[in-house]
């Protein structure tokens, strides 16, 4: 999610309250649909990589850039059970076989380091808040 007029970047990694940040800081956003997400050249930005902000934004240097990262145990049980809820095909899967199946499958969404990076090399966050610590560290 992006704002030009507030100049900042939040990088939303899946299942560390994205959507929550994405409640809150909407207003300050542009191009964003009545289910709260933002468009830009008709896609969503949910869930982008930083790199595809600075791909599709141009240099953001200046913006202030930060993300949600959660603890990776807890992240991964998250997924399981939204995972269930949402896809019933996953309903006989054991927590164990979810994990297999999503690290075989799903890695780039598992690695949270590369949501932070400027070219999956450079990291260039200007803050990260821990999902474990959002109400303090946000407000910081």
């Amino acid at each position: 999610m992006i704002s030009s007029a507030k100049q900042f970047v939040f990088v939303h990694t899946p299942k560390t309250a994205g959507t929550s940040m994405t409640n809150v800081l909407s207003k300050y956003c542009e191009g964003i649909r009545g289910n709260g997400d933002q468009m830009h050249n008709g896609w969503p930005t949910k869930h982008w990589l930083l790199d595809g902000y600075y791909q599709n934004f141009g240099n953001i240097d200046s913006y202030y850039k930060f993300t949600v990262v959660r603890n990776p145990w807890d992240r991964m049980v998250s997924r399981y059970f939204y995972t269930k809820k949402i896809n019933k095909k996953f309903n006989n899967y054991t927590f164990e076989e979810f994990v297999d199946y999503d690290i075989n499958t799903n890695a780039r969404v598992l690695n949270q380091f590369e949501f932070c990076t400027k070219d999956k090399n450079s990291f260039c966050l200007d803050s990260i808040i821990r999902f474990e610590n959002i109400n303090d560290d946000f407000s910081k």
